[in-house]
């Protein structure tokens, strides 16, 4: 059988098939229509299917072809890489990286090296349901929604903290040193609004998250990338020692 050395354009019934059971890794693209940065990514994927025929598979997807799979994902801009191994999504990052960055993680997951990178990071996005600018990298957002904490729930802090780079304080009303870190919080959503989602989590109200996380004094804030976390700060902290915790994840160095 020929290999296939081009990406492959899947819909919704393939998608389980060609991306969460292949039996290659996986680069998938969610992407759409009158999307710039999907066009501008365009030439690399095709790069990148004939450079590793054979031993990786670059998977498109149109999220009006395959809109259950973009809603399962937690798309919510494109385009959206999928980086995957085994059924497991390894990396996920909005627009389109840094060439050498992508090459980087295909040759860790063709098994050239087995150093795994960081993380992938943001590029230029196109938000799905039209209601935001262009999201660029490093350019604060024009949605004012994102220029403050957005209230966290047990319910909700999963997908808010499932792609890119977000910090969640833990607080509770009664909490003294709580109220005086909030105005950095607050600062850091205005400051970061476009590159971290900031978000605000009541340990009273929702104790699960806390006790998975292990919460054990207030306020505690923690970064997540890609749903991991990577930093734990725990205590009032100064607004530069939080913005130098803040540049130090972005940059790739925690």
């Amino acid at each position: 059988m020929a290999l296939l050395d081009a990406p492959i354009h899947a819909n919704e019934a393939a998608y389980e098939r060609v991306v969460r059971r292949a039996p290659l890794p996986v680069v998938a693209v969610f992407w759409r229509r009158d999307c710039p940065p999907c066009e501008k990514l365009d030439p690399l994927l095709n790069q990148l299917a004939r450079e590793h025929a054979g031993r990786l598979l670059v998977v498109k997807l149109n999220v009006e072809d395959a809109p259950e799979a973009a809603k399962r994902e937690g798309i919510q801009r494109v385009p959206t890489l999928l980086l995957v191994k085994d059924g497991e999504v390894l990396a996920r990052g909005e627009g389109t990286p840094p060439e050498n960055v992508l090459r980087r993680w295909v040759t860790y997951l063709v098994g050239e090296h087995s150093h795994r990178p960081e993380h992938l990071p943001t590029g230029p996005a196109v938000p799905l349901d039209g209601t935001e600018a262009m999201r660029q990298p490093h350019v604060p957002s024009t949605d004012r929604s994102l220029a403050r904490p957005v209230p966290v729930t047990d319910a909700t802090f999963a997908d808010f903290v499932r792609s890119g780079v977000a910090l969640v304080d833990f607080w509770a009303d009664w909490c003294g040193p709580c109220h005086m870190i909030a105005p950095a919080v607050d600062a850091l959503a205005r400051e970061y609004a476009g590159r971290v989602r900031v978000g605000k989590l009541n340990v009273d109200q929702n104790p699960r998250t806390p006790a998975r996380f292990g919460i054990q004094g207030i306020p505690t804030l923690i970064i997540f990338r890609d749903g991991r976390p990577v930093q734990r700060i725990v205590g009032v902290q100064s607004l530069p020692a939080l913005r130098r915790y803040l540049d130090d994840v972005l940059a790739g160095i925690r």
